[in-house]
């Protein structure tokens, strides 16, 4: 397989308006445009798939993947393919940390990661955020309310 050439700076600005629309509802898609051509790039869904909460972190991977597919029926970002990978948090900030740690060594192996649409709660979103907030990547968590992550700060 092709290593593909990824600049995360490239996609820095792009990739949290991106993120944003992959949670808005769907919008309505043409025909007659080109698959993408450029490869594939990554957004990790990190929710609670299975559990008590399961039934929530199902509807956003299914959101998120509704919009993944609508932006490949329209040629892709920027002529890449958007690829969703789930990743189940269980509800449990330890297990969040875990997924996290997973997410960080794919980044530094090199794989196209635009980012993580995650978690749902607070707790886990804090726990994992230590290890997402060094990786050049977006996070959005479309759920969590902790108010000292509602805010975007300048570094």
């Amino acid at each position: 397989m092709e290593h593909l050439s990824f600049d995360r700076r490239r996609f820095g600005p792009v990739a949290a308006a991106v993120l944003i629309v992959l949670l808005l509802a769907a919008a309505c898609t043409g025909g007659g445009v080109q698959a993408p051509t450029k490869g594939d790039i990554v957004v990790y869904v990190a929710v609670p798939l299975s559990g008590f909460q399961a039934n929530a972190g199902q509807t956003v991977l299914g959101g998120v993947r509704l919009k993944a597919a609508e932006i490949n029926a329209q040629g892709g970002l920027m002529g890449y393919r958007v690829v969703v990978e789930a990743l189940d948090d269980e509800s449990d900030s330890d297990v969040a940390v875990a997924v996290a740690d997973q997410v960080a060594q794919e980044v530094t192996a090199g794989k196209a990661v635009l980012g993580v649409v995650g978690h749902l709660n607070s707790g886990q979103t804090l726990a994992a955020m230590e290890i997402y907030k060094d990786l050049g990547i977006v996070v959005i968590t479309p759920t969590a309310s902790e108010v000292s992550r509602t805010a975007i700060t300048p570094p």
